[in-house]
């Protein structure tokens, strides 16, 4: 009876777990073709240049990749991950088995359970014998849970379908032919910064007149060499800006009054060309620019070296009508920041000069007068305060000696007199 406890415990752990080994594929080629397979959230585009217009066709990006067509057997093997518990379980029913032997060859020599017997024994021969038979097939039982796990452990299954295989990538990063990318800003960068000039269409398509799509106001120093071309943050393409700068040159230039320059009648006849060359230092109209303003220059020298000196005033400076020192010298100066600074050589400057060397020594000269003027003033004011001081020491002098304290009061006029000094 113990033995078949100890089988029936054993079935309940049988079926160890089983493992699926890495499946093996064994493949027959059907068919190939190049596929193409789009690459997230890149973009690809055909960029094209006509003067200041751009054309932009965008994409999605893809890479060309083989793509075989087989037939495939997959077959997959299984592993026993308990080998351990069968191959114990293996070794307790060959002895078990080993046991119930012995038991049933031992039942032959067990005495008979007979109570009145003189060799009585408990158990009796048929009990020994069904013993044995009851261990033996116990073992035997058990040795079945190996048997079937070595059988599930070779089962092999094996499948059989058609599988789409990539191969080798043929061209990277290409644009696809069939997934423009609609509604994208497009962009110019531009001294590191993107400048939108135009959306892409449903087709993915833009073409955009960049003279008229920059609203920002660039310097034409910027407005050289190619820039990238962007569709959203992906850059497709270049642009060369010069175009714009050609362009952008040729009306300036077309609203620069080069007649006024080539006959100047005032000073600013040729600001408008001067404005010009300041700004489109390179370009094909500079050469000319700076030929006009070289010609027109002693011209435009002249008109403005006689405006200048219509407007300077010689005579606050030489004339007799002031006695101020500061406006004189205040005036000679306005003469030379009005005329003589600008116009060191001019036809004038000697005349000028002269205007103010004269009003500078006239006003050193009332200076010198008005010092000389000031200091007999002083003088005179130091002497009329000595004479009062004196008249007012000589006062005390009678009150103080004429009082009761002095017996001779002749001798404390003298000395007190003596004191207050002489005027």
């Amino acid at each position: 009876m113990r033995g078949f406890v100890v089988a029936g415990a054993a079935w309940l752990t049988a079926c160890a777990p089983m493992a699926s080994l890495p499946p093996t594929h064994a493949d027959k080629p059907i068919s190939s073709r190049v596929v193409e397979k789009a690459r997230e959230g890149e973009i690809r585009g055909d960029v094209r240049q006509d003067e200041t217009t751009l054309h932009v066709g965008a994409s999605q990006a893809c890479d060309l990749v083989e793509e075989h067509s087989v037939a495939r057997t997959t077959t997959t093997r299984r592993e026993n991950r308990a080998k351990w518990l069968d191959a114990s379980i293996g070794i307790a029913s060959v002895a078990a088995v080993g046991a119930g032997t012995w038991l049933m060859i031992d039942s032959t020599k067990v005495h008979e359970d007979d109570t009145n017997s003189r060799t009585y024994n408990p158990t009796g021969p048929g009990k020994a014998l069904g013993y044995g038979i009851a261990t033996t097939g116990a073992g035997v039982a058990l040795l079945s849970i190996p048997i079937v796990d070595l059988v599930r452990a070779r089962r092999v299954d094996v499948h059989t379908g058609n599988v789409t295989l990539n191969g080798s990538v043929i061209k990277s990063s290409v644009p696809c032919s069939s997934q423009p990318v609609p509604n994208e800003n497009v962009y110019l960068r531009i001294a590191g910064n993107p400048v939108n000039v135009g959306r892409t269409n449903s087709q993915g398509q833009a073409g955009v007149d960049v003279l008229a799509a920059l609203r920002v106001d660039l310097s034409p120093q910027l407005l050289q060499g190619q820039v990238p071309v962007l569709v959203g943050t992906e850059q497709v393409g270049l642009f060369d800006l010069r175009a714009i700068h050609d362009a952008r040159e040729a009306k300036a230039w077309a609203s620069v009054d080069v007649a006024s320059c080539r006959a100047p009648t005032a000073p600013n006849s040729c600001d408008s060309v001067a404005a010009f060359a300041r700004s489109w230092i390179q370009g094909r109209y500079i050469t000319e620019a700076n030929t006009l303003l070289s010609q027109a220059r002693p011209e435009i020298d002249r008109i403005r070296e006689e405006r200048s000196w219509a407007f300077t005033d010689l005579k606050p400076c030489v004339a007799a009508g002031s006695e101020n020192p500061k406006e004189i010298e205040e005036a000679c100066r306005s003469i030379e920041a009005n005329y003589l600074n600008e116009f060191p050589a001019g036809p004038h400057a000697d005349e000028a000069r002269k205007a103010v060397a004269k009003g500078v020594a006239r006003a050193e000269e009332i200076r010198a007068r008005m010092a000389k003027k000031a200091s007999r003033e002083a003088a005179e004011q130091e002497r009329r305060e000595r004479k009062a001081a004196i008249k007012e020491c000589r006062s005390r002098c009678l009150m103080v000696c004429s009082s009761w304290r002095f017996r001779d009061d002749s001798m404390c006029l003298v000395g007190c007199l003596q004191q207050c000094g002489d005027e």
